[in-house]
């Protein structure tokens, strides 16, 4: 039996929270703090509020791309749609091993931190094989435990996320009384340089708010739980970063906090003594896991969503039994430059990294995956608005339509079943009522199995007895026929119009309906569906603007009419 199948949608708001914002407290608040105050001094807090400010943008994207395209696999899917297979294996490639390694650098920590821990408590030196054993552990337990469910894993991180953002705020409650306004002087030491300079170190450590959408299609109303996730996750983690460094710098002298692995647990000690040491100590270790555990959790999606489009063998894909960003794209476009600023500042080794991963890709791509994908990338619908040419395949529009059926939990009903497999025509030129009416009657008898001539005639004289022009440019043709249990639809664009006797203006937008008597009251609520979908906001201007006729489809099946529960 074939084990793939879809992901089942097990996460809420709380999940989405837990994992985002677990995936960015680590190092860059329980160790980096005393590195970043040798190079900028009190000023770093500045730098934690400016790396905030410049995650933001990401923050907002990935919030509308996850919200529009909840998949699995984040990253690698928009750019491996957007692009082509090519980037889509650099770009799936590289987030994946950067997850994983991400969360071995986190256990490593964690098993680091420990060692710290029982120097300062208990001045016990723990030996290097059972340091090993301990980080190999948590491994094998973080993978057992997705092999679960994803539910057991997001159970697993909110309690240390709530137990981590407890002891954070206990943090703040006890340190800020003992602050002392003098340890901000001179708050900005080495200028506005070292202050900008530290912030792109400190942007690293905000990285973990954009891997949530790697598991973006296991969220239940991903429209509405995604985007809030995220951006809550984004608002209190910034806020409790800038405020935990803030007291900490307020609380220890500038050497101790320089010379200090462990600067906020040190802090911790500074005014309340061991307990207060070995509680946040408690709460890095916390910290560590859940960066491990979100990783990991992550990490796991890139390979499967891959494999499903078969970039990847086939057995990686195997599984155990609206919102919108605001100042589109200018903010996107200034983001990126900002953050390739940023990447070259840090120096040859990531670049150098960068260009082995897309080596790479290119000898992957040419070798496995070129021979088995043939799709489309969304960047050569934007070469067809330039060069005026017409694609041929849709696969890329039909798969986004599906996409947005599961997001939204649409269960497609008759009226959707009609239209995913009814006839559609997109006439060019002037055409007569009549002519339309031959060419939609030979159509439909084929499919009624039908006499032609009879169902122009039940056309014709349909007409007669009264317009089926019901607005102007729109017209919904129906009759009755012989037979049982039959029903057909046929949709019809004309984009030069058609001429109906007793409209004042040509007829653009046209249903067809045929049925049997036995369906009439069928025939009543097609009608009713068709009003629904005609009177969404641009409904006419989508419809002309519509690319072929596959995309007129999707235009009524993506449409917000309200859906039969049961037929």
């Amino acid at each position: 039996m074939d084990k793939t199948r879809e992901l089942q949608q097990q996460l809420g708001l709380f999940d989405v929270f837990s994992v985002t914002s677990g995936a960015m407290i680590s190092s860059g608040l329980f160790v980096l703090p005393a590195i970043l105050y040798d190079d900028a001094g009190p000023a770093i807090i500045i730098s934690y509020l400016l790396a905030a400010l410049l995650i933001l943008p990401s923050v907002l994207s990935k919030a509308e791309l996850t919200t529009a395209m909840p998949r699995s696999g984040g990253t690698y899917f928009y750019v491996e749609r957007s692009f082509g297979s090519l980037w889509g294996i650099f770009t799936g490639l590289a987030n994946w091993f950067s997850l994983a390694l991400k969360s071995a650098f986190a256990i490593v920590g964690m098993v680091l931190f420990l060692q710290l821990i029982m120097n300062n408590l208990f001045e016990y030196q723990l030996a290097e094989w059972s340091m090993r054993l301990l980080g190999a552990a948590c491994c094998v337990f973080f993978g057992l435990l997705n092999l679960v469910s994803v539910k057991s894993t997001a159970r697993f991180q909110n309690t240390l996320v709530i137990f981590l953002l407890a002891v954070l705020v206990l943090f703040l409650v006890w340190g800020v009384p003992s602050m002392s306004v003098d340890r901000y002087r001179p708050f900005m030491p080495r200028g506005w340089l070292a202050m900008l300079s530290t912030a792109g170190l400190v942007f690293i450590s905000y990285g973990g708010l954009t891997t949530v959408d790697n598991v973006a299609e296991e969220v239940r109303h991903p429209g509405r739980n995604l985007p809030r996730g995220i951006i809550l996750a984004w608002a209190l983690i910034s806020a409790l970063y800038v405020a935990v460094v803030a007291v900490a710098i307020g609380v220890l002298q500038g050497p101790a906090l320089r010379q200090s692995p462990m600067p906020i647990s040190t802090a911790a000690r500074e005014f309340s003594g061991n307990w207060g040491f070995a509680i946040l100590s408690l709460a890095a270790l916390a910290a560590f896991l859940t960066t491990a555990n979100g990783g990991i959790l992550s990490a796991s999606r890139c390979p499967m969503s891959m494999s499903r489009d078969h970039l990847f063998p086939k057995w990686m894909s195997r599984l155990h039994p609206r919102f919108r960003a605001p100042l589109y794209p200018y903010l996107q476009i200034a983001t990126i430059c900002v953050y390739i600023l940023l990447l070259v500042d840090m120096g040859p080794v990531p670049l150098s990294i960068c260009g082995l991963f897309f080596l790479f890709s290119m000898v992957w791509y040419w070798i496995y995956a070129r021979p088995r994908v043939s799709r489309e990338s969304a960047v050569m619908h934007i070469v067809e608005r330039v060069t005026d040419q017409t694609l041929r395949t849709v696969t890329l529009e039909n798969e986004l339509r599906d996409i947005l059926f599961q997001r939204d939990n649409i269960t497609a009903d008759r009226f959707d079943k009609l239209i995913g497999q009814c006839s559609i025509l997109d006439i060019k030129g002037r055409i007569s009522a009549e002519e339309i009416f031959r060419r939609v009657s030979e159509i439909l008898s084929k499919d009624l199995l039908l006499d032609t001539e009879q169902l122009v005639l039940k056309f014709l004289e349909r007409e007669e007895e009264g317009s089926t022009v019901i607005q102007p440019g729109l017209a919904i043709p129906h009759i009755v026929v012989r037979g049982e249990k039959l029903f057909d639809i046929v949709l019809v664009r004309a984009v030069d119009g058609i001429d109906f006797h007793h409209a004042d203006r040509p007829v653009r937008t046209v249903f067809f309906l045929v049925g049997s008597k036995d369906e009439r009251n069928y025939h009543l609520r097609a009608l009713m569906a068709i009003a629904q979908v005609v009177q969404e906001k641009d409904f006419t201007r989508r419809w002309m603007e519509a690319r072929d006729t596959e995309s007129l489809r999707n235009l009524i099946l993506l449409s917000r009419r309200k859906r039969e529960a049961h037929e």
